[in-house]
């Protein structure tokens, strides 16, 4: 994600119920990358800072930034986006979260926390877009909440809230910043998506206060000087601006380019009131004269959500400079940002597109991180270390496989496969060759003489890969393909009847059994793809993959739209899964020796260890979300790589 606008386009993520059969919070472990993406920050006294992220779930640190812990989560529904976080200036242990979902139509709400992010209640404002929340310095009981339809005041620590705006406004609306004057609670400013305002009587009144700002302006953030609290700052697209007389006339401020014109926020030096610093998506810039000059103290691609001093003691000076970013996760700087080291012990909150594990070494695994400038990383110890996978990454990929002679890359835009080769560390395209006949030219009219045969190389999208004892298929838009590993050659197999799109294979270890999945049937083949039959499918409504347990032929799942269907009579019949599986849509079944495993695609992990005719969830309430990769750890535990927790560890199979 690069710009919290971004996250709208996220898949909405569809959270279930968990069930009461399920695996112990406990028995998992976040195993990395260390990092994420981190969406808001807060900080209070004595060096606790707390973290929100773009699935709900809050993280904290009690020793300023040196360890994070995942706290807990503020709604079930992974696709909160907990967008401003903060902390009651009387406990460091209340917190209120402002939350947005990505599923527009659903709105969002305020929640709240009495014992420091473990437990998260309802706070009021339920089916409100909440995009930001303050709390008067004056009056701390009073608290402010900026939504998609207007702003909303508490006067009673956030039991009630009362709408200030008037309702249907069309300009005091989609509110992204609020702020109170320090010396009076009646007196806020709002920041729209256009312009700001501003009411001295409590929101009886509002008057917008656009003067000298460009016009249709998003004022994402603003920051009232704590030593001269008619000095307003506020940032929005078209730059950073600066009010000296409550927001009457504002000044734009120089020296922060057009390019970083995004930022997210502002944070005064509470030791300096002269420095200001000012995240962007491009980067941190600071201001050592009240914003007159700026210079950019950063990498240019950090893109910067939150910044914050950690609070020490009254009697120290909060120093600790704390960056919250998207994909470098929490940085710090002890030296007023010049320098800066990474702070993500404890925090692996990265989007984890794909996870494979090496067949013949269950330590071994690769993850596709996206928000990582080394897109895959490697690990050779379970996860203690990661580190990017040599050589130049074929783009651009759209799954990871592995297989028994490595890695595998499926690549879009019918860009066929990519093999990495271990030893030289690059990754070798698969050929694609067809037959073609070249004929001589005419020596006269209809008439022509076949000089020889060719072979031409056509492009492919590779839907599936399945691997037999010296043998790769690739199930393709445009039928079936088997090769060797030795070539790396693919040619057409059954081209006489398999005609079009293959979306799914399975085969057995031995390749004489494989059954191909196309749009509207299933075809079985028990002669090494020489011969194909269709199995009865009629009641399988879109199919979408074909999975057997492992040593068993009979046991075939075909996973559709309406849930997982079995047959246990080699598909002769098929019959819905239910037994605790819901009927959604799910990614392929992934059968170990002794137990089964189906990921949906909705979010949740379901585990059966009688032949799928029971099944339990695995996952709690802190680790839902969309699973991506599944490996067993060779322990009778495994690994999964999630679009929201990085790559997990689950020790144990037996549940509660």
């Amino acid at each position: 994600m690069k710009h919290r606008d971004c996250l709208v386009s996220c898949v909405v993520v569809l959270v279930l119920a968990i069930g009461a059969n399920s695996i112990a919070a406990q028995d998992w472990k976040r195993i990395g990358p260390a990092g994420g993406d981190v969406i808001s920050l807060a900080a209070a006294a004595p060096n606790h800072l707390y973290l929100g992220m773009a699935d709900g779930h809050v993280y904290a640190s009690d020793d300023g930034a040196k360890r994070w812990e995942l706290r807990g989560r503020v709604d079930l529904r992974s696709d909160a986006v907990v967008q401003r976080l903060v902390v009651d200036s009387r406990s460091a242990r209340r917190l209120f979260a402002a939350v947005w979902y990505q599923e527009l139509s659903a709105g969002g709400g305020l929640f709240r926390s009495e014992d420091a992010g473990r437990v998260w209640v309802p706070a009021g404002l339920a089916g409100e877009a909440v995009r930001a929340v303050e709390q008067a310095p004056s009056a701390p009981e009073t608290f402010l909440a900026g939504t998609r339809s207007g702003v909303f005041r508490s006067t009673d620590d956030g039991v009630t809230w009362q709408r200030i705006t008037p309702a249907g406004d069309q300009e005091l609306r989609n509110i992204d910043s609020l702020a109170f004057d320090p010396r009076n609670p009646q007196t806020m400013y709002v920041g729209t998506y256009h312009l700001p305002w501003k009411t001295i009587d409590g929101g009886k009144n509002w008057t917008a206060i656009p003067a000298g700002m460009i016009d249709d302006s998003d004022v994402m953030s603003l920051r009232i000087d704590a030593a001269h609290p008619d000095r307003v700052f506020a940032s929005a697209c078209s730059g950073i601006y600066r009010s000296e007389n409550g927001g009457a006339q504002w000044t734009k401020l120089q020296g922060i380019p057009y390019t970083s014109r995004r930022t997210q926020v502002i944070v005064q030096d509470p030791s300096d009131r002269s420095v200001l610093y000012a995240g962007t998506t491009e980067g941190l810039w600071a201001t050592r004269d009240s914003g007159e000059n700026w210079s950019r103290i950063s990498p240019r691609d950090w893109v910067i959500n939150g910044v914050a001093f950690a609070k020490n003691s009254n009697s120290e000076p909060d120093r600790r400079l704390i960056l919250g970013t998207e994909g470098q996760g929490v940085v710090i700087s002890d030296d007023a940002g010049k320098s800066f080291v990474a702070a993500n012990d404890g925090l692996s909150h990265y989007v984890v597109a794909d996870l494979v594990g090496d067949p013949g070494d269950p330590q071994h695994l690769l993850a596709r991180v996206p928000g990582l400038p080394g897109v895959l990383q490697e690990t050779h110890d379970a996860g203690r270390t990661w580190i990017p996978l040599a050589g130049d990454i074929p783009s651009p990929i759209r799954k990871i496989l592995a297989g028994d002679t490595g890695w595998f890359a499926l690549l879009d835009a019918r860009g066929g496969l990519a093999q990495y080769d271990a030893a030289s560390k690059t990754w070798k395209k698969w050929k694609f060759l067809v037959q073609q006949n070249i004929r001589a030219p005419q020596q006269k009219a209809k008439t022509s003489r076949l000089l020889r045969r060719g072979m031409q190389e056509v492009p492919a999208q590779v839907f599936d890969l399945r691997f037999s004892t010296g043998k790769v298929y690739a199930a393709t838009d445009h039928g079936l393909w088997s090769g060797s590993p030795t070539n790396r050659v693919f040619r057409p197999s059954a081209e006489k009847s398999i005609a079009g799109s293959v979306r799914s294979l399975e085969i057995t270890a031995d390749g004489k059994d494989l059954w191909a999945l196309s749009p509207s049937r299933i075809l079985h083949s028990t002669d090494a793809a020489i011969t194909w039959s269709p199995l009865p499918s009629a009641m399988l409504d879109s199919p979408q993959w074909i999975r057997r347990f492992a040593g068993n032929s009979e046991i075939l799942f075909v996973g559709t739209s309406r849930g997982v269907f079995v047959s246990r009579n080699a598909g002769q019949t098929w019959d819905l899964l239910q037994a605790g599986l819901p009927a959604f849509d799910s990614n392929p079944l992934l059968g170990f020796q002794d137990f089964m495993i189906i990921p949906l695609k909705s979010g949740g992990l379901y585990l059966s260890r009688d032949l799928a005719k029971s099944w339990i969830r695995l996952d709690g309430p802190t680790e839902t979300g969309v699973f991506t990769g599944i490996v067993s750890d060779g322990q009778g535990g495994l690994y999964a790589g999630s679009r929201n927790e990085g790559v997990l560890h689950l020790r144990s199979l037996a549940w509660k």
